[in-house]
């Protein structure tokens, strides 16, 4: 025999509603109904006595009577369509509890677009709930069924809580966890101790989640672990949506991939397209190289990626930083830059050196180690004992070799260096040698006194050597030379007097240095020399044809390279 639950089996269609009884107490009490026959016997056996005003008086009172009914009928209906459904093969009212259905085989339940299989049940029909036991199933409009071993439904609330080994699928996802409470009106479930999820492409372990089954997001809190074939994300609180395969980070999130590693406190992941969007305190990492920025994007299959706010790239392995406000890299070239306050810090044993430009860009080896640092437009850099303006730049890291290029002006303690191109090779101690090459020129103020008094020296190309105080010790000139030197002797009173001035010509020159000032000049071929005193060296004569003094645009400090 087979148990109805649902009071629908008593339909009210063969009876009406007739009239409201009141007490004197303000309560309503139920309505009474009496069967259709005799409602129509009663109408017809109506005798009028006031027959000029009946019709009226009818009138008015079933308009009366319908407005206090029809509340009535719209409750009764809504709390009828709250009412659980079920059926069963077998039942029985609990001999102690008068409103409890125990029900066994084949248990069905139906509520409201929800139904529910169990092996045996207990209905509350007062309370509209029941408990259900072993081989649960729940099957809510075709989308979603929820398996597991025990379950409490409560009807009024909409709420079931599901334990054991509880597994919910919705198309190709699958959680499974051993408590999952189902909020139907909100349309959330909720599992407070552990849960595992799996869709096609990824699985996923937290310790509390929460499953929105209108928008098909998870809500993973606490020791979050998402991985797949190709990365492994382990994150704090992360969002995940298994339409569009995208997760959200919320707090501290670390992804590995064999390729990279990459840390954010807020940002997104794309499992399907290995996309990347870090907005928070962003890391990200390439074997040897770090790059960190308030935000960055970084798409895996083109292998390419970008950044954005406070970026700083690092070669741990040559102790090269570059930093900027806007980066590009690209891992198939190795090949990135940086502009909006470009530098590069490039620190050595004795000190670091501070190169600024419009752009700044970097090559690295196959190892990912910068091989070549470039600076474009612009630049400027500063080291204790070295400091330049160019318009590009070139740093050979390997060889420790920098290339200046376009009126490239070098300084070295009082010294000011110029050519066409510039080439300074570096060692541990700072520079070792510096190679000027077409129209090089070194002016020096011969008297911090006289501002039109400098000493200079002009060549087709120069080569100068560095001693191990990182002074200029000595300078090779080799074509087409030309030179004036003030000369000067020491009065009693320590000071300098003028005695006159050396003017010369030669084909090849070495003058020789002491604390980075000339004191011996040799002409070694073809010398032409002329010594001028001080009332005949006119003005035309002070200045070599390409004479330029630069000492305005020296950087006189690392944060001076950004001066414009």
């Amino acid at each position: 025999m087979k148990y109805f639950g649902s009071k629908n089996a008593l339909s009210c269609r063969n009876f009406y509603p007739i009239a409201l009884l009141f007490l004197k107490n303000p309560v309503f009490k139920p309505a009474v109904f009496i069967p259709q026959n005799l409602f129509y016997k009663n109408i017809n056996n109506y005798k009028r006595p006031f027959s000029k005003f009946s019709g009226n008086f009818f009138a008015k009172n079933l308009l009366i009577l319908f407005c206090l009914i029809f509340p009535v009928i719209l409750n009764a209906q809504e709390e009828e369509s709250k009412k659980i459904d079920f059926k069963s093969d077998w039942g029985m009212l609990h001999p102690q509890l008068p409103n409890v259905w125990i029900l066994k085989e084949n248990v069905s339940f139906h509520h409201e677009g929800m139904y529910l299989y169990s092996d045996s049940a207990s209905y509350n029909e007062a309370g509209n709930n029941f408990d259900a036991f072993r081989d649960i199933m729940i099957n809510v409009n075709d989308s979603i069924f929820i398996y597991g071993d025990v379950l409490h439904y409560d009807g009024n609330t909409r709420i079931a809580v599901i334990t054991g080994k509880v597994r919910l699928v919705d198309d190709s996802t699958v959680l499974t966890t051993n408590y999952l409470q189902y909020d139907r009106e909100q349309g959330i479930c909720t599992y407070p101790y552990w849960g595992h999820t799996t869709d096609s492409k990824n699985e996923l372990y937290s310790k509390k989640g929460y499953y929105y089954t209108a928008s098909k997001d998870f809500f993973f809190k606490d020791s979050v672990i998402l991985w797949n074939n190709t990365s492994k994300v382990i994150s704090d609180t992360l969002q995940y949506n298994t339409l569009t395969d995208i997760a959200y980070f919320f707090g501290p999130t670390h992804i590995y991939s064999s390729d990279n590693y990459i840390y954010t406190e807020q940002g997104w992941y794309n499992t399907k397209t290995e996309q990347t969007q870090s907005v928070k305190n962003s890391v990200l990492k390439n074997k040897e190289q770090t790059l960190k920025a308030d935000s960055v994007y970084y798409e895996k299959a083109i292998k390419s990626g970008r950044a954005n706010g406070n970026v700083e790239i690092t070669d741990s392995v040559n102790k090269i930083t570059l930093t900027g406000l806007y980066a590009e890299t690209d891992d198939n070239t190795n090949y990135s830059f940086l502009t909006g306050k470009a530098t590069a810090l490039i620190i050595e044993e004795r000190d670091t050196l501070f190169v600024h430009a419009d752009t700044i860009a970097a090559q690295s080896d196959t190892a990912n180690n910068f091989e070549y640092i470039y600076g474009y437009y612009s630049v400027k850099f500063y080291r204790t004992d070295f400091q330049g303006v160019c318009d590009s730049i070139c740093h050979n890291v390997r060889d420790s070799i920098m290339e200046m290029y376009v009126k490239p002006v070098v300084w070295t303690g009082e010294n000011q260096f110029s050519a066409d191109t510039i080439k300074v090779e570096t060692g541990k101690n700072g520079a070792k040698r510096a190679f000027f090459y077409l129209n090089s020129l070194v002016i020096s103020r011969s008297d911090s006194t006289e501002k039109n008094q400098y000493d200079q020296l002009k060549g087709r190309n120069m080569i100068g050597y560095f001693g191990e105080n990182r002074n200029l010790d000595s300078l090779d000139v080799n074509g087409n030379c030309e030179f004036i030197y003030y000369i000067r002797e020491e009065t009693p009173d320590k000071t300098q007097s003028l005695i006159g001035i050396n003017t010369g010509v030669s084909s090849d020159m070495k003058i020789l240095f002491e604390e980075g000032k000339p004191v011996i000049i040799k002409a070694l071929k073809q010398p032409v020399m002329v010594t001028y005193p001080e009332e005949q060296f006119t003005e035309d004569k002070q200045r070599l044809k390409i004479f330029r003094w630069e000492e305005a645009v020296r950087p006189q400090s690392k944060e001076d390279i950004y001066r414009k």
